[in-house]
């Protein structure tokens, strides 16, 4: 071809290809030593975004519990206003009671009336 025989040629590239073959059999160890290195150092890089994931989920997590938290309070807050302001707002006395049924009857015969029909029923 060029001035170079086949045989040579093959020699040549046989002869580099054993020599390939053997400096890989001679660095095997140290090439899968720097693998191991590499995924060791990959794992520790997942790692630590994992804790970083986690621990942004946890604060997620922590920052809707405190958000629930609050609005609770606030609702165990209102419902406490509501039930002193109830207990401050008292029903209409008696004798609007009575006017708002239709009743047109006294306070004290209203009691006498009560009295007798509790004694009677009794």
């Amino acid at each position: 071809m060029f001035g170079i025989d086949g045989t040579v040629l093959a020699f040549v590239v046989l002869a580099g290809f054993s020599a390939g073959a053997v400096a890989y059999a001679f660095l095997f160890t140290r090439i899968s030593n720097e693998k191991q290195v590499g995924k060791r150092l990959e794992t520790i890089r997942t790692a630590e975004t994992d804790r970083s994931v986690v621990k942004a989920s946890r604060d997620r997590v922590a920052e809707a519990a405190k958000r629930r938290k609050s609005v609770q309070d606030s609702l165990n807050e209102l419902d406490a206003k509501q039930k002193t302001k109830d207990s401050r707002v008292k029903k209409p006395p008696l004798k609007a009671q009575l006017r708002q049924a239709g009743l047109k009857t006294t306070i004290e015969r209203f009691y006498i009336y009560s009295a007798i029909c509790g004694i009677v029923l009794t």
